[in-house]
């Protein structure tokens, strides 16, 4: 387990010397400092965090209620235990809306310090192990979010996120006369590298053909795996001639793409180019669709608008 660390701020070098000894004794890693700039001196140029600082009311140059406050400010975690010989109902109540998680009265009774350390400590290890529980969680959430609109292999979107998106961005569009442009692509003659490659060949060409999409397309554009060989690219706020030009670069990258299966394979892909013009999300999808057809039909290896 990590060396619990805790910061006496202390003016009374004797009081300092004792609190640290107790401490020590306990088997924490103790530092002392004499009032509360030296010890956000240590805090911040050292890059010592403590888990706890134990301090003093009545100091020099910062009381340690100012320091509380400046703590719970600028690092939170750090948790707070007030000493003090003033056992007054309001040092009490300015000690804890300070941030204060705890309070000491002086004379220091070892039994009660070393009691009251142990459940502050004990709290102190609770926010972590609670914290690190909430970021695992939170990471494992953000992977679900992922896997849940994306497709396996390719690492595109997947076909129910594209049509959610898709839908979404024609309302849009339509609403306020932006331009969008879908392209709908198939990979040519895909059967066939699966039949006589075997379908690890078919997924290389698959994934490779993917990352031509990623490397080639904006952040603001959206690729995606509509299934098995065909993909779909939505293209917002660009014109049916700059889409055109987008997916011409794309199929002479796919062009030169090496494979393992088959050095000499050149991977070609029909494409269909619709432009919005205030249809709906079917009849936009259709349209693409009938022009990739209609490029298959004219010998393949071509875009067709």
């Amino acid at each position: 387990m990590e060396e619990e660390k805790i910061l006496i701020v202390e003016d009374s070098r004797t009081q300092s010397i004792l609190l640290k000894e107790m401490l020590l004794n306990e088997g924490y890693s103790v530092e002392a400092a004499e009032d509360g700039v030296k010890a956000l001196e240590f805090i911040n140029d050292k890059n010592y965090k403590p888990d706890i600082v134990m301090t003093d009311i009545n100091m020099p140059e910062m009381d340690g209620l100012k320091l509380c406050r400046i703590l719970k400010r600028l690092y939170p975690e750090i948790f707070v235990i007030v000493l003090s010989a003033n056992e007054h109902i309001g040092s009490l109540k300015k000690s804890f809306e300070s941030g204060a998680i705890d309070f000491i009265s002086k004379p220091i009774n070892k039994v009660e310090l070393i009691v009251r350390t142990r459940n502050v400590l004990r709290i102190r290890r609770a926010e972590k192990e609670l914290k690190f529980a909430l970021k695992q969680l939170s990471e494992k959430n953000k992977k679900l979010d992922k896997i849940s609109v994306t497709d396996a292999l390719t690492g595109l979107a997947n076909r129910k996120h594209l049509i959610d998106e898709l839908d979404t961005l024609i309302g849009f569009n339509n609403k306020y006369g932006y331009e969008l442009a879908l392209t709908m692509i198939d990979l040519d003659d895909f059967k066939k590298i699966n039949d006589i490659y075997g379908h690890d060949a078919g997924d290389e060409a698959l994934v490779k053909f993917a990352e031509v999409l990623k490397n080639k397309t904006r952040d603001r554009d959206l690729a995606g795996r509509y299934g098995g060989e065909e993909f779909i690219l939505i293209l917002s706020n660009t014109s049916l001639l700059d889409c055109f030009s987008v997916i011409e670069k794309i199929l002479n990258e796919v062009r030169k793409l090496n494979f393992d299966f088959d050095v000499n394979y050149q991977l070609t892909f029909s494409a269909g180019i619709a432009k919005l013009n205030g249809q709906n999300l079917d009849a936009l999808i259709k349209k693409a669709d009938e022009l990739m057809y209609k490029a298959k039909k004219s010998g393949k290896n071509r875009i067709e608008t």
